[in-house]
């Protein structure tokens, strides 16, 4: 290869210069402009739009679209009489030989283009459909000359990657790599191209060109012949679905979190809607449902599972229920939620009721020939019953709404038990004890260690007695922090924020201040227990060896208080007892 540095001068002052490269194969010569960057490296630059491709000494004006995607030079060129271009019939062996020459020259200059990575190489790129009108001529440059520029463009590694990229290569061939586009006759073509772009740039960052090459590749490349590398929204939708069936595999896949997916794909379904390509979102599965799955639009419905009255997360609950008894999810078919702002998505009339929902359910109680007793059913029966008390809705409303259950929820319950089952249940509602002991059937104790329990009643009370014991002499230290901030915040109500210091001294908790915020009226010491006055006989309480000799002290003398606290659920009521030391004659 050989370099030529070309200065233009205009009034005696340079103007500007242009650096030429040549290979040369026998007797032809193809010149390309390039621009120094550093060392061996260059960038490669376009010829000017009207720069004729084929000269013969002189250029051969009219040759500017010649289908070639640099110049040739040859003084062994034979032009037409025209002198605006060359026959490549068969009998036009002389040029057919230079154009070989040509050939085999521009595919040394993407060895070299590749080897010392020159940058921009998509201004060697140009090839456009052959148009010759003699067939033989036509067939014979397809073959020898076109065919084998396009293989060696194809297969060369002349494309640039994203540097930021945390890989090793940093240039693919075409072959490798996608080249979003959007229809060249639509006025907003390149602004589409680029926003397709950033949306592949999520999902396959190291089969794209580098950002700043984008469009340059988009106009430089006829894509009717590199149509494999054509990236449309149709494309893109494509592999979307083929890599991905869910949320997790996103995740997998890209190391998204799922607020970024969302975000991902709202933006990408809002710009299939927005280019009119609707029909898209049923040929590939990118809409989420509420299981976090990839659907076809047309398989989608609404969710409209809502009632003024239902409590929080009791749709959920509905649905949850209605997937355990009929083995059928509806929010395999439900929009996801976040996905539900999207205009013109779903249409409005293909929407999932509460009311259906609810019928489902009442159906599938009403139709179930499966066993009463099997566990399963049983956990999902007691569910319901759970559901139905506590779902937020009127008994009237549900009974419209589950109008099988309503009637025969009794019924439904005496099918699950035995008749020996019936009599125990019979026993526990007589007890009157039937909430405490569904808490001790829904403890982790299992059947045998409950048995045990049952058949030794006098050893589980003296049990109880010595964990009561155990518990007022091990004062718990999380609860007694709680009852000092219920006590802090008595005594302020009292004496106000001034006067309560909350010291929490071995002898005592609390000191309240007289009203000259300087001498002590009280020292307090907050002893908590989480048994409620009205649940015992007695409500001891320990002193410590410090509290014992703070009393003996005269400042002690009538001021000290055992604030005692109880604690019965949520509730805190206290006692208030003055203490003294005294001496006995």
């Amino acid at each position: 290869m050989e370099l030529i540095k070309t200065v233009c001068r205009k009034n005696q002052k340079k103007h500007c210069s242009t650096t030429i490269g040549t290979i040369t194969d026998c007797e032809t010569t193809i010149a390309f402009r390039l621009e120094a960057i550093k060392d061996d490296i260059f960038k490669v630059v376009n010829f000017p739009e009207y720069s004729p491709k084929l000269y013969c000494a002189f250029p051969m004006i009219g040759t500017t679209d010649y289908n070639f995607p640099v110049v040739i030079h040859s003084e062994s060129f034979v032009p037409n009489r025209e002198r605006d271009g060359v026959e490549i019939s068969k009998y036009d062996e002389e040029n057919r030989e230079r154009l070989i020459e040509a050939k085999d020259a521009f595919k040394r200059l993407l060895d070299i283009v590749e080897e010392y990575e020159w940058e921009e190489s998509y201004n060697l790129c140009e090839l456009q459909k052959v148009e010759i009108r003699d067939e033989d001529s036509k067939e014979w440059f397809k073959k020898e000359i076109f065919k084998p520029i396009k293989k060696n463009i194809y297969e060369s590694k002349l494309i640039e990657l994203d540097e930021q990229l945390d890989i090793e290569i940093s240039r693919k061939p075409l072959s490798e790599i996608y080249i979003p586009y959007s229809d060249k006759r639509e006025s907003d073509n390149e602004n589409i191209t680029k926003r397709i772009y950033n949306f592949a740039s999520f999902i396959i960052p190291d089969e794209l060109p580098k950002k700043e090459h984008l469009i340059s590749w988009y106009n430089v490349l006829d894509f009717e012949m590199f149509e494999n590398e054509k990236f449309d929204i149709g494309q893109l939708d494509k592999k979307v679905s083929d890599d991905n069936s869910s949320f997790q595999s996103f995740i997998d896949n890209y190391s998204m979190t799922e607020k970024e997916i969302i975000v991902f794909l709202t933006d990408l379904i809002e710009f299939v809607i927005e280019q009119g390509e609707e029909g898209l979102l049923n040929d590939y599965a990118i809409i989420p449902n509420q299981n976090n799955e990839f659907i076809l639009q047309k398989k989608l419905s609404l969710d409209y599972i809502s009632h003024k009255n239902l409590q929080d997360d009791y749709d959920e609950k509905l649905k949850e229920l209605n997937r355990r008894l009929t083995n059928e999810d509806c929010k395999d078919f439900l929009l996801h939620k976040d996905f539900e702002k999207i205009e013109n998505l779903i249409d409005e009339d293909e929407k999932f009721e509460f009311k259906e929902l609810a019928s489902q359910t009442d159906d599938e109680l009403r139709n179930y020939e499966g066993n009463f007793q099997d566990e399963d059913f049983l956990l999902i029966l007691k569910d319901i019953f759970h559901w139905f008390t506590n779902c937020g809705i009127s008994e009237d409303t549900l009974s419209s709404m589950l109008p099988y259950f309503s009637l025969n929820k009794s019924q439904l319950y005496l099918n699950t038990k035995s008749a020996e089952e019936l009599e125990y249940a019979f026993d526990i509602e007589i007890s009157g004890k039937s909430e405490v002991l569904a808490k001790i059937a829904n403890s982790k104790l299992n059947e045998e260690e409950l048995g045990i329990i049952a058949e030794n009643p006098d050893l589980v009370t003296s049990f109880i007695n010595w964990l009561n014991h155990k518990q007022q002499d091990n004062p718990d230290e999380e609860l007694g922090d709680i009852g000092e901030e219920f006590l802090n915040f008595e005594l302020c109500k009292i004496f106000g924020e001034d006067r309560v210091l909350w010291e929490d001294k071995s002898a005592y908790d609390f000191r309240i201040l007289e009203k000259d915020l300087e001498s002590t009226k009280y020292y307090i010491d907050a002893k908590t227990t989480a048994k409620g006055i009205s649940n015992t006989v007695n409500v001891p309480f320990y002193m410590r060896t410090a509290q014992w000799d703070f009393l003996d002290k005269e400042i002690a003398f009538n001021k000290y208080v055992i604030a005692r606290i109880f604690k019965n659920g949520s509730v805190f009521k206290v006692k208030y007892v003055k203490i003294n030391m005294t001496g006995m004659n």
